[in-house]
């Protein structure tokens, strides 16, 4: 990971849940969890796929034909893992400008729909650097693995 792929990520929880995190414990859930969760900013039916354009997709029969001369082609499509739904992963909030007020100035604040959905999280944040986070947890693995 480059400096150009480190992003500011936030984890919300209560105090408790982010000391342990602070001390190296990570929790982890699956990916089907998040996927089902329907509250705002925080499920999302795409958990670990990458929507690809269908318009780029390109299949060929056995004689080199494109099947989409044949079958219609899709209106969405996207890359994942079959049966994918069971694979751990630790959620945490990217800081991105949808959830800043105003993402040109040097003073980010969050909007407060954004602070409004995210409280059922816990009432403390915890700020990390995405690549502080990976480095640790690439050091645990090590340890253990």
């Amino acid at each position: 990971m480059t400096n150009s792929t480190n992003f500011l990520i936030a984890k919300f929880g209560i105090k408790q849940h982010l000391l342990q995190l602070q001390n190296g414990e990570i929790f982890f859930n699956s990916i089907q969890t998040y996927r089902e969760d329907d509250t705002a900013y925080r499920g999302d039916i795409m958990e670990g796929r990458i929507p690809i354009n269908p318009e780029t997709i390109k299949i060929y029969d056995k004689e080199g034909m494109d099947i989409f001369e044949t079958f219609p082609r899709p209106d969405k499509a996207y890359q994942g893992l079959l049966g994918d739904e069971k694979i751990m992963m630790f959620c945490a909030s990217a800081i991105t400008t949808e959830i800043v007020k105003d993402p040109n100035n040097s003073i980010w604040k969050l909007k407060e729909d954004f602070k409004k959905d995210i409280s059922g999280f816990g009432d403390h944040v915890m700020l990390l650097w995405s690549i502080e986070l990976l480095e640790h947890i690439e050091a645990a693995t090590d340890e253990f693995g």
